[in-house]
């Protein structure tokens, strides 16, 4: 029995291995099939499991994708379609303008990239998903070769499998990609990614399949879309102004704020104004927001006997959310009351940026307000605090 114990001990050890010249030599052969081709064409299993997520996002799309060096946005052209029980869309990016085709609304709104209107893709999920290294193949060897990372090589029967550790940084640790590299079809076919932060793990995964090479060009991708341009409603993307954004103004009267006072579900709860508040708009899962909870958590210690600190939670507000809650609060304190609201609330206060802080008064107008976090809100919440405090002394 030992022996059969230490064969198989042995039978994996021997899968994890040092870079070897064959390793080596698939890899490169990989690498240089995706330079010699100009497009690619793929079904993509998309997977995101979000921090505080309890369940994964599942996403099934196809990409088409033409490699454009000259293309100083995304290198690239492409068609992304989507159709899942979130959205059923097309983003189609030509060089000149981005394109975000909705067949519900009938209606294609046109981005201007040269504005830097990007987000459709780089401040989106998607933007992993058509990419998967076809435009950018160069950062493959950059990124193994790179000398901070930690590289494992694993060799199967189907795959060389690179398992790439990532240096610690902040609060992220464990930080890791894997690339499978098929060894039969010549292509890279499943990516996994995850991070740890504190006690929670993010995990990404990326699953190929029917990929072929040089099966079309721009005009096909082009043409293939022509249909929703001549019968859908194109208008071009509005962003937000400086007004849209605007703050309550000081001196102005602050909206009525009801909700539920955590951790009861049950019993709706309408704010007096009767002490100082300091109002913070947060959720669970919105970095910023977590970076501000010290600042709060001490303002509230300074200031309790005429302050009141409020967390005001739009996002989390069901009875199926208060285990989440239960476990952000364990890793991350806060020490003043969480009001859960419904989004009429964030609303009136024109909240579009988490954290967003105001401080009314004991006669229910506005004293202070912040979008976003930054360093100095501690001392901004002090400074103000103190001279309201001084004025109702």
């Amino acid at each position: 029995m030992n022996n059969i114990i230490l064969s198989f001990i042995l039978c994996i050890s021997t899968s994890l291995v040092a870079q070897t010249a064959e390793d080596k030599a698939l890899i490169n052969e990989i690498i240089q099939k995706y330079n010699s081709h100009s497009s690619m064409m793929f079904d993509i299993n998309y997977m995101i499991k979000f921090f505080d997520e309890e369940q994964p996002i599942y996403l099934n799309s196809s990409v088409k994708i033409e490699r454009d060096l000259s293309d100083k946005v995304f290198r690239s052209k492409f068609a992304y379609t989507r159709n899942d029980s979130m959205f059923q869309l097309i983003k189609y990016y030509d060089t000149k303008n981005l394109y975000v085709i909705e067949h519900k609304n009938k209606k294609i709104t046109q981005y201007n990239t040269k504005k830097k209107e990007t987000f459709p893709v780089t401040g989106n999920i998607d933007g992993r998903v058509i990419d998967v290294y076809f435009s950018k193949i160069a950062n493959v060897p950059a990124v193994i070769n790179n000398q901070k990372n930690i590289k494992t090589y694993t060799d199967s029967a189907n795959y060389i499998i690179v398992k790439l550790q990532f240096p610690d940084k902040d609060d992220y640790y464990d930080e890791t990609e894997q690339l499978y590299f098929n060894k039969e079809l010549k292509v890279i076919d499943k990516i996994t990614y995850s991070a740890k932060y504190k006690d929670q793990i993010q995990k990404n995964q990326w699953l190929l399949s029917n990929i072929t090479f040089n099966t079309f060009n721009s005009n096909d991708l082009k043409e293939s879309l022509q249909q929703y341009f001549d019968t859908y409603t194109l208008e071009d993307y509005k962003p937000l102004t400086e007004e849209d954004y605007k703050l309550l103004s000081n001196k102005s009267k602050a909206p009525e704020i009801k909700g539920f006072l955590y951790p009861d579900y049950t019993k709706e709860t309408d704010l007096k104004f009767n002490k100082i508040k300091v109002i913070d708009f947060w959720y669970t899962s919105c970095m910023p927001c977590i970076q501000a909870i010290p600042a709060l958590n001490q303002i509230h210690k300074e200031f309790k006997d005429y302050v009141d600190v409020i967390g005001i939670n739009p996002m989390e507000t069901k009875l199926k959310d208060q285990q989440r809650i239960e476990k952000f609060l364990k890793r991350t304190p806060v020490n003043y009351d969480i009001l859960l609201v419904n989004g009429t609330i964030p609303k009136a206060y024109n909240v579009r940026v988490y954290p967003t802080v105001y401080i009314i008064g004991t006669d229910g107008k506005i004293k202070y307000s912040a979008m976003g976090y930054s360093e100095t809100l501690h001392n901004e919440l002090r400074k103000e605090l103190k001279k309201l405090i001084k004025k109702h002394r």
